[in-house]
This record gives C-alpha cells, sequence and structure tokens, in this order.
C-alpha cells in the first residue's frame, strides 16, 4: 500500500510541476524568406517518349533494377513485380539497365524490348605474372 501512495504522489508532482510550465509560442517564417523549390512539374502530353516493361532475371522479376535515360539524371527503378515506366527525351534517347551483380544493358527508347532479362556478371579472374618471377 506505502509504495503506491509514493506512485500517486511523485505522479502527482510531476503533472503539477508540468502544468505550471508556460507554452512557447511557435515561431514563424515569413513567407519572403522561404526558398522557392524549382518547378518540377512532369512533361506535357507529346513532349516527351513513354518507354515501360519488365525486368527480369533467370528466376523471375529483378525488384529494384536502375532504368537510367543516360546523359541525364532522368531515371526510375522497377518496382515490386520488376516494372517500370520512363518518359525520356525522344524515340533515339538512350536508356541503361542496371542491377547489382547483372550486366548492364543499354538500349536507344524505340527498340527497348517489353521484357529485358538481365544476365548475371561473371566475376572475370585473371593470373598476374611478375617480371621478377622470371
Amino acid at each position: 500500500m506505502m509504495a503506491s501512495v509514493v506512485l500517486m504522489c511523485a505522479a502527482g508532482a510531476f503533472m503539477s510541476a508540468y502544468a505550471q510550465e508556460q507554452p512557447k509560442p511557435l515561431q514563424q517564417t515569413p513567407p519572403q524568406a522561404l526558398q522557392q523549390t524549382p518547378d518540377r512539374t512532369p512533361p506535357q502530353a507529346g513532349s516527351g517518349y513513354e518507354i515501360g516493361g519488365l525486368v527480369q532475371d533467370a528466376f523471375g522479376p529483378v525488384i529494384g533494377a536502375t532504368v537510367v535515360e543516360v546523359g541525364t539524371a532522368n531515371g526510375t527503378s522497377t518496382d515490386i513485380d520488376g516494372r517500370f515506366s520512363l518518359t525520356v527525351g525522344g524515340p533515339d534517347a538512350r536508356v541503361e539497365v542496371t542491377c547489382i551483380g547483372y550486366a548492364p544493358q543499354t538500349f536507344t527508347a524505340s527498340q527497348l524490348p517489353a521484357t529485358i532479362t538481365l544476365m548475371e556478371e561473371v566475376a572475370r579472374q585473371g593470373t598476374h605474372t611478375d617480371a621478377s618471377d622470371t
């Protein structure tokens, strides 16, 4: 019984001390001080070339493969089903598909197959001959 009384007193003292604190006013930033973000509107219909498809390997869809328009920062990654869609500059745009552990593949946007099958990248092992060994 004594422990319950002590806990209740301690909790009551904490609550009364908390209730006595004055709330602090929020600081507001004037609108003119806010930085403007660049307009990131999507391309308008007819201004880009839409591509899309499925990226897979020998076992099924590849999740998180990167699909990038070569020479730009324009890109996306495949979803949980291995699918992607991207608007590129035109039908002649070069598109690269990459994923860790797989050999990269590059296509022109107009020649992009509906299903891209990635091949595992083979580690190359070589021999080293030191001239001092001979």
